[in-house]
């Protein structure tokens, strides 16, 4: 699998007294490539343009609202590509797809700020539509054998509000809350089964789904601080059925010495094993109940020497931040 991308960017951005604002546009146009053994030598190209847009207005008292448009590409991954065919289990063969395509993003948001001394509240309301999405689909096939794979299945419409709340109690503990609530819609498709004269038919699905995440930060001395992580995900909705809810914690300790260029950091992930997804899949054929663990619990123990600059650039994108909206919840990690 190769992949070629060439790419040209364009942007203006202008303010006004307390009124600003940011636009441009980037143009990209990929050349796709796909051979080996079992699959038939495939080249695709195709161009398309990414408009962006972000307007801000300052309020009295420490106000700000923020509009803003994008249209993304999410790019299928490479586990996701790769074809070869998992016979681990010889009921249940996984297998990626080579002739997936990118999901196209467009999305819109209105944000508000308000910022007091200690503490931050932002609310945010947004629509999201995706086209080709890219989901895990399962099938039976003639000899009664489960498979799994990924396919561009349909467009999905996401719509809902996020509130994040950053509160500095004291000088050594800060707090932020992150409550993200939305409604989601799957429409419904057909499409053909790899290898196969069958098609395939997924029924329209909507449901209302939530998030919550808590986030603490320690400063125990100048060179020593600590932050402990618990998120919760509720059920939700995935072509072919749901998945159940799950928590999870996460622990790390940092020590600097050295003028903070040497570090040692502990991080224990999964401290309490709860980072499990239960995943409910049906069709006209078959009705399956599975569990699926990425890693038990996990202690990582790390030492780093800098030297140079090493500071990371800062985005010049108001859009790029963590989203916790949505996607493939049965094979990726959530926090």
């Amino acid at each position: 699998y190769s992949e070629q991308l060439y790419a040209l960017y364009a942007s203006y951005g202008a303010r006004w007294g307390n009124f600003s604002m940011q636009i441009g546009v980037r143009g990209e146009y990929t050349i796709v490539n796909v051979e080996g053994n079992g699959v038939k030598a495939k080249t695709k190209s195709y161009f398309q343009p990414f408009p962006t847009a972000f307007f801000s207005y300052s309020l009295p008292q420490n106000n700000e609202i923020q509009i803003n448009y994008t249209r993304r590409i999410n790019r299928p991954r490479g586990s996701r590509l790769n074809p070869y065919r998992d016979l681990s289990d010889s009921t249940n063969i996984s297998f990626g797809n080579p002739d997936l395509n990118p999901e196209f993003v467009n999305a819109l948001e209105l944000n508000h700020i308000k910022s007091w001394e200690n503490h931050t509240l932002s609310t945010s309301l947004y629509y999201r539509y995706t086209d080709n999405i890219v989901q895990r689909v399962q099938f039976l096939d003639n000899n009664n054998i489960m498979n799994t794979t990924y396919m561009n299945v349909a467009q999905q419409q996401t719509a809902g509000g996020e509130f994040v709340l950053k509160d500095s109690f004291t000088k050594w503990f800060n707090l932020t809350t992150t409550i993200n609530l939305y409604y989601e819609r799957l429409e419904e498709t057909d499409f053909k089964l790899p290898n196969s004269p069958q098609t395939l038919h997924i029924e329209s699905e909507n449901a209302f789904s939530w998030s919550a995440k808590l986030m603490g930060n320690f400063l125990f001395t100048k060179y020593f601080n600590g932050q402990i992580t618990g998120g919760y995900n509720s059920p939700r909705l995935i072509p072919q059925g749901k998945t159940d809810g799950f928590f999870t914690l996460d622990i790390g300790l940092k020590h600097s010495f050295l003028d903070r260029k040497l570090n040692l950091s502990l991080t224990a992930r999964n401290v309490l094993n709860t980072r499990k997804t239960r995943q409910e899949t049906k069709n006209t054929d078959f009705h399956q109940i599975s569990e699926f663990c990425p890693f038990g619990p996990n202690f990582r123990l790390t030492l780093t020497y800098s030297f140079g600059n090493g500071k990371k650039k800062k985005s010049a994108n108001p859009s790029d931040r963590s989203e916790d909206r949505g996607g493939d919840m049965m094979m990726e990690e959530e926090f």
